[in-house]
């Protein structure tokens, strides 16, 4: 019997949300970043801009703040 492999969703990293999407946030990630679903992020405190967690970083990306509830590929900055 063949195996079945399904993408990861919302439901996979999201159990509940407040209503009327109040724990949601649109924000700019940062160039060159291809990042998916469920990623930890940190802002870059020069910038403002969101990037992978980085625990070793020191431009605050080192600070969870969120996670990405979808799949992000950016070649240029943009929301």
């Amino acid at each position: 019997m063949p195996s079945i492999t399904q993408p990861q969703n919302l439901g996979d990293v999201l159990k509940y949300e407040a209503p009327n999407l109040y724990s949601r946030e649109r924000a700019t990630v940062a160039a060159a970043q291809n990042l998916t679903l469920g990623t930890v992020v940190g802002r870059d405190t020069t910038t403002g801009k969101l990037k992978v967690l980085d625990p070793g970083a020191s431009d605050g990306s080192e600070i969870a703040i969120g996670v990405l509830a979808n799949d992000v590929e950016r070649d240029a900055d943009r929301p």
